[in-house]
């Protein structure tokens, strides 16, 4: 390597240090400014409304920057879940998401059997809502196979308003149980990375 070359390399190598710990901090911010959300629910304030997004937008356009210099900049994923729905289309806009929030999805056509370690491994368990009636043979099942995945993660249930009632059935289910299991509804049709991003955030600090 000549002398020029080595000075841009060092030149660049310093650049990408200097990005890589302004994009630490930002993540850090937005970490913070997600916990201090969660306790407004959905009645966010403006002001911290425009912080997260301010973060967000810092923290896409400095991994372009790292990308654009050659060098990755994701994290290792600090937490693993499982994503089980059968429709790709919403497999990958929670993929993304968790992407987004440092972690790793982990797709599950069908319900795990208990013993796989996927559930060991896994810190939570996003799960779509079946189409099928509550009354069907298929869907008692699945309502099962839930409650007992349950017991193990807490539970993102992802429906819509095709499939309403299963997801009632299944809440009503799991209240009847005496096992202390977390569950979530988020409704598609009302999808909000945002707010998708403070519930996950509100399970994995419990």
């Amino acid at each position: 390597m000549n002398r020029v070359a080595k000075m841009l390399s060092q030149v660049n190598q310093t650049e990408i240090e200097q990005k890589q710990k302004l994009l630490e901090q930002h993540r850090r911010n937005l970490g913070y400014l997600e916990q201090q959300a969660v306790q407004y629910g959905l009645e966010v304030p403006l002001a911290m409304h425009n912080a997260l997004v301010a973060e967000q937008d810092a923290i896409v356009s400095l991994e372009q920057e790292l990308a654009m210099l050659g060098t990755s900049p994701r994290l290792q994923p600090k937490w693993q879940a499982l994503v089980i729905d059968t429709d790709s289309h919403w497999q990958q806009i929670i993929l993304n998401n968790i992407s987004q929030l440092g972690g790793k999805g982990i797709v599950q056509p069908t319900m795990p059997k208990p013993e796989q370690e996927a559930i060991d491994a896994s810190s939570i368990a996003i799960v779509g809502v079946p189409g099928h009636p509550p009354e069907d043979r298929l869907t008692r099942q699945w309502i099962e196979d839930v409650v007992k995945l349950g017991c193990r993660l807490p539970l993102v249930l992802l429906a819509d308003g095709k499939n309403r009632d299963t997801a009632i059935a299944l809440r009503r289910t799991i209240g009847q149980r005496p096992e202390d299991i977390t569950a979530v509804t988020i409704f598609k049709e009302n999808f909000d990375p945002n707010w998708f991003s403070r519930v996950v955030h509100e399970i994995l600090i419990h």
